[in-house]
């Protein structure tokens, strides 16, 4: 959906947007003679191994989190610009390679999340975590007990049927498209940023999505929150400042 949301911006700003697949098919790799810029979202794309008849093609990498995973590449260096969508991959990036990284935070769509969607019945509850459990890695699913809240409490995301103080509150995964209304039909919405521990600036997009519907949002990821919106992003950092 980042991707998808880039392409759109572009394709208002008149540009032709295609996407090439990361499956391990060698087509991705045959890029048309007309494309003037290929923009790369996944360190595992061998931008070396690109086909096209047009040698001024530019090569542009946006690096969403672990920069290491990145600058590891042996094509890392055959990339004309570098982009970052936070503040410590970039300082990364340009401390350990000839690159000077540019900063693109991933942000969100107004179009979409606005504070005009319409809540659905179905969605309506006090506050929300969206997102999945990265094989026990998130820190929400140790420091919440929404047993211990008065209010309701809705979990939207995969796997959270694995966790005993979250499993009746599971609402399954939501495309990304029902999120906005998802987000109309809540007063809070709660960030994790723990999926991105190796980047600890890093902002995830559902706080750019949450802010845009009009919502307060609470993270743990202080860092991030502070460079971006200084003090006024609220801050939880255990389970009772969360609570």
């Amino acid at each position: 959906f980042i991707a998808q949301g880039l392409a759109e911006e572009l394709e208002n700003r008149g540009y032709e947007v295609n996407f090439i697949s990361k499956s391990n098919d060698e087509d991705k790799f045959n890029i048309d003679c007309d494309v003037d810029v290929i923009i790369s979202l996944v360190n595992s794309y061998n931008i070396d191994k690109i086909k096209v008849k047009n040698n001024l093609v530019i090569k542009i990498a946006w690096i969403l989190n672990w920069p290491e995973w990145w600058i590891n590449k042996s094509y890392f260096e055959s990339y004309d610009l570098v982009l970052c969508s936070n503040s410590r991959s970039l300082h990364y990036i340009n401390e350990n390679s000839g690159y000077e990284a540019q900063l693109l935070a991933v942000a969100t769509n107004p179009e979409k999340f606005n504070p005009d969607v319409k809540s659905r019945e179905e969605f309506e509850c006090d506050y929300i975590f969206a997102g999945n459990d990265w094989h026990d890695e998130r820190e929400i699913s140790e420091i919440l007990n929404p047993d211990e809240i008065p209010y309701k409490f809705k979990i939207y995301g995969k796997r959270w049927q694995n966790f005993e103080n979250l499993e009746k509150y599971n609402m399954g995964h939501q495309l990304y498209e029902i999120m906005p209304e998802v987000y109309a039909s809540t007063k809070i919405i709660i960030d994790d940023a723990t999926d991105l521990t190796e980047v600890p600036s890093g902002v995830n997009g559902r706080i750019f999505d949450g802010l845009a519907s009009g919502k307060l949002v609470i993270t743990n990821g202080e860092i991030g929150a502070k460079e971006l919106f200084g003090d006024k992003l609220p801050v939880y950092h255990d389970a009772d400042s969360l609570k």
